[in-house]
């Protein structure tokens, strides 16, 4: 999207433009028949039905802190209230298929986190972390 310039210019680009990219061949044919735009938008769809949003490097909302990192998450899913994102957090995140011992440590270390109103960050997968959301 830097080359490009946008991401938009992604959907527009030629394949011989897209292929110069270094893309591997089957992602450029991807973005050139316009099936990147078509899941893009199926996948905008479905954030928005689950009551989320979508944010990216260029929108104000975008975490600080992400901008600072060597490769900064080009999308985030944002379920919630973004602004908890500006402050202090902790991600917690392991296996979706944790012992019980394991799935207590994620809830216990989470509440005692929450409590003082440290952000539990988590990718939403099943297992650890969606104990650590759940006691958070």
């Amino acid at each position: 999207m830097e080359r490009l310039g946008s991401a938009e210019r992604l959907f527009e680009a030629s394949l011989t433009e897209l292929e110069g990219l270094a893309l591997p061949a089957h992602s450029a044919q991807f973005c050139f028949e316009g099936k990147a735009r078509e899941a893009a938008e199926n996948e905008l769809a479905r954030v928005i039905e689950a009551g989320g949003e979508i944010l990216t490097p260029a929108d104000e909302a975008y975490p600080a802190r992400l901008r600072e990192i060597y490769d900064p998450p080009a999308v985030l899913w944002v379920r919630g209230s973004v602004e908890l994102l500006s402050k202090p957090g902790i991600a917690v995140v392991g296996t979706r298929h944790p012992s019980p011992y394991g799935t207590g440590m994620a809830e216990m270390l989470s509440r005692d986190l929450a409590a003082p109103g440290v952000v539990i960050l988590s990718g939403m997968a099943r297992g650890v972390d969606t104990a650590a959301q759940r006691c958070a």
